[in-house]
C-alpha cells in the first residue's frame, strides 16, 4: 500500500491519450447541438446527396493505435543498502523530463527479513534538494508452514515493492531519498539489519488500458456523430396509421432543396374468419401495387406513378401465434427547389385472403447519404 503525504510543485497527471475522449465529445456536441438544422451545410450538390467527409471521423479512435508510442527510457536503475536505524540514503541524481510522453515510472523493491513489517518513506528532491514529492510504504514479509489434505508445505510471502506512476511540470536534475522509519518483528520488536533496496526510474509510459477505453469511447462519440448525419433526417410525418390514403393528406407543407424519403412498412394477416388449416395453402409472397402522385401547391399532379411491393411471409414470435405478410420499402426523390409538395399514396387494403393489419409511415427531408441511393426526381 502507497500513501501520497505530501506533493509540492508537481501535478499528478494521466496519460496524454485522454484529451482525445474530450476533443470526440466536444466535436460531436457541436454538431449534435441542434439536429434539425444539422444538415443544412450538407444539401445535395447534385441529385445524389453523397456527404463521405464525415466518414475521416472514424479516424479518430484509431489514432492511438496508428501512432506508435516512443520507447520507454531508464532514467535510474541502482542497488542500494538501507540501514534500519533511520539513516537517511540517497539516490543517484537522475533527469526528469516534463515534455515527455506519458508518464513516469518509479519502481522500488525492499528485500525484508523473514517475519518482519516495515514502514519505508521516498522522498522525491530537486535540483535545490526541496521536496518535491513524498509517500510512505508499509510492507511486511511473512514465512510459515501450511498444511491441508494431509499434504504441508513452507509459503513465504510478502508486499516490499511499490510503483508509482507521476509526471513533472519542470524539467531538470532530481534525486531519490529513502528513510526506514520502523523496522519490527512479529512481536513488535525493533530489528536491526542492512536492507537491500533496488531502485528503478522510467519515463514514457503509456497506460495502455487507458488507450483501449479512449478507443472504445471514442469510436461510441463517433458513431453518435455519423447516426446524427446519416440516419436521420428531418422528420416531417410518420407514424403507425389504418389508412395510407388518408394520412397523404397530411404530407402537404414546404420541402426545401434536396432529397427526400418515404418509408412504409406494413403487415397484412388472414382474418379470422378464415380457419387455421388456410395458412398452410396461402402462397408465401405476394405483389402489392402502390399508386404514388406527388401534387404541387397547385394541384398540379408532377409525378404519377405504379410500383410493385412484395408481400412475405413471415413466422411470429409466438409459435402459437398464426403467421403474418409483411412489406418494406423505401423511395427516394430529389426536389430541386423550395416548393410546396403532398405525396398521395394508396394500396388495397386486401389482397387474396389477406387484409391489412396496419402502416408504419416515415416521411424525411434533408436526408444524406454515404453511398449512392436510387432516387426519383420530381419535375
Amino acid at each position: 500500500m502507497v500513501s501520497i503525504t505530501w506533493v509540492t510543485s508537481w501535478d499528478i497527471e494521466t496519460i496524454a491519450t485522454s484529451t482525445l475522449i474530450l476533443l470526440n465529445v466536444l466535436t460531436a456536441l457541436a454538431f449534435m447541438a441542434q439536429p434539425s438544422g444539422v444538415h443544412r451545410p450538407f444539401q445535395s450538390i447534385r441529385q445524389q446527396p453523397l456527404l463521405l467527409w464525415p466518414l475521416l471521423s472514424l479516424m479518430i479512435p484509431l489514432w492511438p493505435g496508428c501512432t506508435a508510442p516512443p520507447p520507454k527510457r531508464e532514467l535510474l536503475g541502482q542497488e542500494l543498502i538501507l540501514p534500519s536505524n533511520g539513516e537517511v540514503i540517497l539516490s543517484e541524481p537522475f533527469v526528469l523530463d516534463a515534455e515527455a510522453v506519458g508518464a513516469t515510472r518509479l519502481f522500488a523493491s525492499v528485500g525484508l527479513p523473514v517475519n518482519s513489517a516495515i514502514s519505508l518513506t521516498t522522498e522525491l528532491l530537486n535540483a535545490s534538494d526541496q521536496v518535491v514529492l513524498a509517500f510512505d510504504k508499509e510492507g511486511w514479509r511473512e514465512r510459515g508452514t501450511w498444511q491441508e489434505d494431509g499434504q504441508s508445505g513452507i509459503y513465504d510471502e510478502s508486499d516490499s515493492y511499490y510503483e508509482v506512476l507521476f509526471k513533472p511540470n519542470q524539467s531538470g536534475q532530481y534525486r531519490l531519498r529513502f528513510a526506514v522509519d520502523g523496522l519490527e518483528d512479529q512481536a513488535g520488536q525493533a530489528l536491526l539489519a542492512q536492507l537491500p533496496l533496488r531502485v528503478n526510474v522510467q519515463d514514457r509510459q503509456v497506460d495502455h488500458g487507458l488507450a483501449i477505453w479512449t478507443f472504445w469511447i471514442g469510436l461510441g462519440i463517433v458513431l453518435m456523430f455519423l447516426n446524427s448525419i446519416y440516419c436521420q433526417g428531418r422528420r416531417r410525418h410518420g407514424g403507425r396509421i389504418d389508412d395510407l390514403l388518408e394520412t397523404s393528406s397530411f404530407t402537404r407543407m414546404n420541402y426545401e432543396r434536396g432529397v427526400i424519403m418515404l418509408k412504409i412498412k406494413g403487415r397484412f394477416e388472414l382474418p379470422s374468419r378464415v380457419k387455421s388449416d388456410a395458412y398452410q395453402k396461402i402462397s408465401s409472397s405476394f405483389q402489392l401495387p402502390l399508386s404514388l402522385e406527388i401534387i404541387d401547391g397547385n394541384g398540379l399532379t408532377l409525378q404519377s406513378e405504379k410500383i410493385t411491393l412484395y408481400l412475405n411471409k413471415k413466422s411470429a414470435n409466438d409459435e402459437d401465434d398464426p403467421p403474418y405478410w409483411q412489406f418494406k420499402k423505401r423511395l427516394f426523390f430529389y426536389n430541386p427547389r423550395l416548393r410546396s409538395l403532398r405525396f398521395r399514396l394508396s394500396i388495397p387494403e386486401q389482397i387474396d385472403c389477406l387484409e391489412q393489419e396496419w402502416i408504419d409511415f416515415d416521411l424525411r427531408d434533408r436526408i444524406v447519404s454515404m453511398r449512392p441511393l436510387n432516387i426519383r426526381r420530381i419535375l
